[in-house]
Order: structure tokens, then C-alpha cells, then sequence
């Protein structure tokens, strides 16, 4: 009898060892708002050397996406920031289109209440901005955009299978073009272009379906 009692614990101790998330549990769209700060210095005016605004903004967005699997999901993800500077209002907004993959391991994701799914994430996006043009310009407002890439990573946490909140750390490689105004009769330029990298960092709370 003692013998098949070992044996009895025995195998409960091999099926906790092997447990697994049940297959799905991770499936579905997911929509979570966002707060936090990215980095944009691209409105520093280069003719007169002033800084614009501050180089870590703080922003607010979302994140739309859809696991098709487990570990992974198409995600549509936005960012805006705005601030005043020299009289005249910035707006920032940035559109990352993922491709995010969740590392899904047993240890972290085999609970019932609190499941722990770290991810990576990378695709295109796009930045539009509306930043303060040069004082002595007629024009107030330089537009400026430019398209780019993004890598980041993180912890997401499905709390319930609904509740769903997490950190994410992410760089926007983004390539971003001259900018010229009529300064003086002269077309001279204000905003320096090129390959620009945007380091931000947001944490997130919401919903998964």
C-alpha cells in the first residue's frame, strides 16, 4: 500500500512538473490605453541653435490588437503627445503597426488568477508632427513627418483571462526630412532630417476579450 501511495505522489509530482496553459487561453482581441514618454528632439531649430520643447515628452495613446495565437498578434499601437513652445502649440503623434510575439512559458503562464507573458514586438510606423516654426518666418507651424521602424519589449500580465496591463520599453528608428522656410527672402533651413532613434517607455492597462 505504501508502495502505490509513493507512486500515487510520485505521478502528482510529474503532472505539476509538466503542466502547461491550456491551449487558447492567451487567443483574442485585446485594447489597452497607455501613458508614459518618448523621446523627440527633431524640432530643435537648427538656424538659430534654439531648443524646442523638452527631449523626453510625456504621451498618451493605445494599443488595439488580436492574439491570433497564443504567442502571437498583429497590433495597431498610437502615441500622442503636445506641448506650447515659443506661442505656439507642438503636437506629436506616433503610429506603430506590430508584430508582437509572446514568450509563453509554463512557469510564468500556468496559473489561473495571474498569468505572466513577456513579449516582443517590431513593424513600421509613421510619425506626424506639427512642430513651432522660425521666429523671424511667417509661417508658425513646420509639418514633419517621416516613416520608420520600431523594436521594443516587455511584460504583459492577464490577470482573470480579461484584465490586462504591463510595461513595454521600445526605440522608433525613425528617417525624417529637411525642413525649409522663407527666412528673410532666403530658403534656409530649420529642422535638421535623417535617421532619427526615439527611445520611449509606457505602461499600459486595459482589456483582453
Amino acid at each position: 500500500m505504501k508502495y502505490l501511495a509513493a507512486l500515487f505522489l510520485l505521478l502528482i509530482f510529474i503532472a505539476n512538473a509538466d503542466a502547461a496553459p491550456p491551449k487558447g487561453f492567451h487567443k483574442g482581441p485585446y485594447f489597452m490605453l497607455q501613458g508614459g514618454i518618448f523621446n523627440f528632439a527633431a524640432d530643435n531649430n537648427v538656424r538659430t541653435g534654439a531648443k524646442v520643447g523638452r527631449d523626453y515628452e510625456p504621451a498618451v495613446g493605445f494599443n488595439f490588437g488580436w492574439n491570433l495565437y497564443d504567442w502571437m498578434a498583429p497590433e495597431f499601437q498610437v502615441r500622442y503627445t503636445t506641448n506650447k513652445n515659443n506661442g505656439n502649440r507642438e503636437h506629436v503623434v506616433k503610429a506603430n503597426f506590430n508584430f508582437v510575439y509572446s514568450l509563453i512559458t509554463d512557469s510564468l503562464a500556468d496559473r489561473e488568477s495571474i498569468r505572466l507573458i513577456p513579449f516582443l514586438q517590431s513593424g513600421p510606423m509613421l510619425l506626424l508632427a506639427a512642430v513651432p516654426g522660425d521666429p523671424a518666418s511667417s509661417d508658425k507651424i513646420l509639418s514633419l513627418w517621416g516613416p520608420g521602424i520600431g523594436v521594443g519589449g516587455g511584460l504583459r500580465v492577464l490577470y482573470k483571462r480579461y484584465i490586462y496591463f504591463g510595461l513595454l520599453a521600445q526605440s522608433d528608428f525613425v528617417a525624417l526630412p529637411d525642413r525649409h522656410q522663407n527666412v528673410g527672402g532666403v530658403n534656409t533651413k530649420i529642422i535638421d532630417g535623417g535617421m532619427d532613434a526615439q527611445f520611449g517607455a509606457t505602461g499600459t492597462i486595459g482589456v483582453h476579450f
